[in-house]
């Protein structure tokens, strides 16, 4: 059976810009990173602050593009595909964020924040409200909270809406 993802010799370097006395620096944030991972189970990355745990999430979604490497997601080569056909492709793939307080746009409600994968999605919701209370309490959060803003949640909480927000789609 072909992996669900396969990573082959991913890598990331970000570099600084050079200046008059300043040289140009390169900082390889993912280096070499290649693993498989099978239909049906879950793999964790962990590593101290800083080692580019979410960098290497964001060149799996293709939200940075890769130095060198490749990622293949259901058999398909993402680095390959159209930005219609990767936005498609995305609707089976989320992220949670490890900060959930950057996580969340300030200026949204905790329900907006939670359907808003659907607005970048161009999904449509039949019920936006019971698909809300589904979510909420799919990740342990009252739904009367839908209304509030993020200052207004713990980190905890927080974090619990970054997890009911990647589940929106059902990835």
């Amino acid at each position: 059976m072909t992996p669900l993802v396969t990573l082959n010799g991913l890598t990331r370097d970000f570099a600084s810009g050079s200046g008059f006395l300043k040289p140009r620096r390169v900082m390889r944030a993912v280096d070499d990173v290649s693993l498989e991972i099978p239909h049906g189970s879950v793999t964790g990355v962990v590593g101290e602050s800083g080692c580019g745990k979410s960098t290497l999430g964001r060149l799996v979604l293709r939200l940075l593009a890769a130095t060198s490497g490749s990622v293949t997601y259901d058999g398909a080569d993402i680095g390959s595909l159209s930005p219609a056909a990767l936005r498609a492709m995305r609707r089976n793939m989320q992220m949670v964020f490890q900060d959930p307080y950057s996580a969340i746009d300030p200026r949204y409600t905790i329900g907006r924040a939670v359907l808003e994968p659907y607005q970048v999605q161009r999904v449509a919701v039949p019920d936006p409200k019971v698909r809300l209370a589904e979510l909420m309490a799919m990740v342990g959060l009252n739904p009367s909270l839908a209304t509030s803003f993020p200052h207004q949640l713990s980190g905890g909480q927080k974090q619990r809406v970054g997890i009911a927000r990647a589940l929106a789609l059902n990835p």
